[in-house]
């Protein structure tokens, strides 16, 4: 900060901060949400948010000002929400309300519950159970050292994924040829479903880390995923963790391995509009990275999988009740990491090639958020700002602390 503004104490509150925030920032903003900074903006920045931060201390407010700030406050947190916005659900497409097409709907409706459903889910269920039986009984049967038994396990898997994408009529679109496996390569994408794995599979095997699931999914994990010898972790377990990324590292350049390794780093599903942070265990590796954009057209706007809202079998009987899903795959030329380039800005990187060739919005929020239970400490502190506003509470915060932090956040 200057001298002249150091020998002064500003009052700052929340609207305060988030107004000046808002006016530095302005220059520099792309869209509604995003902002392009370079590290020569942050001393630039840093002396705006200086002028902006005095200027609005320096304003009077009155009553209906603070009033405002709170109302406005209430209704940026509902209207720009940049973070719940990734994860909601869509809607089926709606029909006028017509004599003819309200016929023509319900015609629709009895043919897809009645006909499509019972169909595709024998298809899906014979499909799994049968070639779920071949391939344990490989497993069960044939020593480890055989020669066709990977050939087997990998043709077979493959075959399952197709006859998944056959029970809801999933059409696919490639585009791009497919990078050829070999050690020290590996594949990451963006996750909308748990059948992205098979969309991907039904055109070249993958293996994959993923999270542990019970029930029915623990069921296919155990036995058709075992032909690609997947590997598998538990978020709640830190020990896990770091097991889970020694054996990232083996598998990446493990050159005995006959299927690449596929990794969704978001670690969450998001729903076919938004892209949120690659997480950079994918990416410190060493290991040239694949992107793999997924992109289902807007007819399939049941394939995002909520599984706060339904749990997997409900989410399939949703995709059987479609007429159709329509999956456009890109397989981009592999990437590697540049000299002097951190883990974090190679995934962002990474994210970005994703998102802009699938047509989605990029985010920086951390998926697992999503997860996440907001806590007493961080409501009472929300309380405790606006009563600041409000006048209830007082506090000042010397200027020249204040650019004390701002120089070491910068640094």
């Amino acid at each position: 900060m200057t001298e002249e503004t150091s020998k002064e104490n500003i009052q700052i509150n929340h609207q305060t901060l988030k107004s000046a925030l808002t006016s530095a920032l302005d220059y520099c903003k792309l869209g509604r949400y995003d902002y392009v900074l370079t590290a020569n903006d942050i001393p630039k920045i840093q002396k705006q948010l200086e002028r902006a931060l005095k200027k609005h201390s320096q304003e009077p407010q009155t009553h209906t000002d603070v009033v405002a700030n709170c109302v406005s406050g209430f209704a940026n947190a509902l209207v720009q929400d940049s973070f719940t916005e990734c994860f909601k659900s869509g809607n089926r497409v709606s029909y006028n309300n017509t004599p003819f097409l309200y016929f023509a709907y319900t015609i629709g409706v009895l043919i897809r519950y009645c006909v499509l459903l019972p169909v595709r889910a024998v298809i899906f269920f014979a499909n799994l159970l049968f070639f779920a039986f071949l391939i344990v009984g490989i497993l069960i049967v044939c020593p480890i050292d055989c020669y066709w038994r990977k050939r087997v396990l990998l043709f077979l898997f493959n075959l399952t994924c197709k006859g998944m994408c056959l029970s809801y009529s999933t059409v696919t679109r490639i585009h791009g040829e497919v990078p050829k496996h070999k050690s020290g390569r590996i594949f990451v994408g963006n996750h909308t479903s748990t059948m992205d794995f098979a969309v991907l599979c039904q055109i070249t095997p993958f293996s994959v880390i993923a999270q542990r699931h019970p029930g029915f999914m623990g069921f296919v994990q155990n036995t058709v995923c075992k032909a690609v010898d997947p590997v598998y972790f538990d978020r709640k377990d830190a020990k896990d963790k770091k097991k889970v990324a020694q054996l990232l590292k083996d598998r990446t350049f493990d050159k005995t391995a006959q299927c690449p390794l596929l990794v969704f780093p978001e670690g969450v599903c998001t729903n076919n509009k938004f892209s949120v942070q690659f997480k950079k265990g994918a990416f410190d590796l060493g290991a040239e990275v694949c992107p793999i954009a997924i992109k289902y057209s807007e007819s399939s706007n049941c394939m995002y999988q909520n599984s706060k809202k339904m749990g997997f079998l409900r989410y399939l009987i949703s995709l059987w009740t479609q007429w159709a899903l329509i999956a456009d795959v890109w397989f981009m030329p592999a990437v590697q990491i540049i000299e002097g380039e951190a883990a974090e800005d190679f995934a962002h990187r990474v994210q970005l090639m994703i998102s802009k060739q699938a047509g989605l919005t990029p985010r920086q929020w951390d998926g697992m958020l999503k997860y996440v239970q907001i806590s007493q400490k961080m409501i009472d502190e929300q309380k405790e700002s606006y009563a600041r506003q409000l006048g209830l509470i007082e506090r000042q915060i010397d200027d020249e602390n204040f650019s004390a932090s701002m120089t070491g956040s910068a640094q």
